[in-house]
């Protein structure tokens, strides 16, 4: 004979069945990590960001020349001679570039100062004097072979008394300054070529070679 459950027999046993579960367990341990997986492809570059802002001011520069330095070369016992009062110097086998500043100093006269040593008085080419005769002017040309020194005056200098002050025993300097370091093709910056001394220093040219008395120049007025 079969016997059947009926419907309400069957709800009792499930509630029975869900009465008799436990509490849910704690949870078990971390599994280890799995393997990485493939890089995915790389995206298109993003927009580039707005710039940074300025760093602060660096400190100044010393301006001194360390890897070129200028070129000197030294005249002794130049005199200008009548009829045409030039001289013409030659650059000693040196070969200046034409970019090169070609730059003429006159050892002008020699002072002696307090401490009993002396001091050289250079002065940068042209220079302007004033005789008993009238304006007397010290220039020069130059080439890329040798420089023409020359006496230029508004008074004939074939008939003019000119003695060995303005005529004997010149000291002549030439420097050459590399023309990288040239603005505008004529000077350099923080320095001026018409003060010797400071172009010495700049660009590290030797000593004098002349230290001794020599006729006084005429002064410039």
């Amino acid at each position: 004979m079969k016997h059947y459950f009926t419907t309400p027999v069957f709800i009792i046993l499930l509630a029975f069945a869900w009465a008799c579960e436990g509490p849910a367990g704690p949870p078990g341990p971390e599994g280890p990590p799995g393997y990485d997986g493939r890089p995915g492809a790389r995206g298109p570059a993003g927009p580039q960001g707005p710039a940074g802002p300025q760093g602060p001011q660096g400190p100044p520069g010393t301006g001194e020349v360390t890897d070129v330095e200028a070129v000197v070369i030294e005249y002794e016992n130049v005199d200008f001679v009548y009829p045409d009062y030039s001289v013409l110097l030659s650059f000693q086998n040196y070969q200046p570039l034409k970019s090169d500043a070609i730059l003429v100093y006159a050892l002008w006269e020699t002072i002696e100062m307090d401490n009993g040593e002396f001091k050289d008085i250079w002065r940068l080419l042209p220079q302007t004097t004033f005789t008993q005769n009238g304006i007397l002017i010290y220039n020069y040309d130059h080439s890329y072979e040798d420089v023409e020194l020359k006496l230029e005056a508004n008074f004939n200098l074939g008939t003019a008394n000119l003695g060995p002050a303005e005529l004997d025993d010149w000291v002549i300097r030439l420097v050459f300054v590399p023309g990288q370091y040239l603005e505008n093709g004529r000077t350099a910056a923080g320095v001026d070529f018409s003060d010797y001394e400071a172009v010495k220093e700049h660009f590290n040219l030797p000593e004098s070679k002349v230290n001794a008395p020599v006729l006084k120049r005429p002064l410039i007025q």
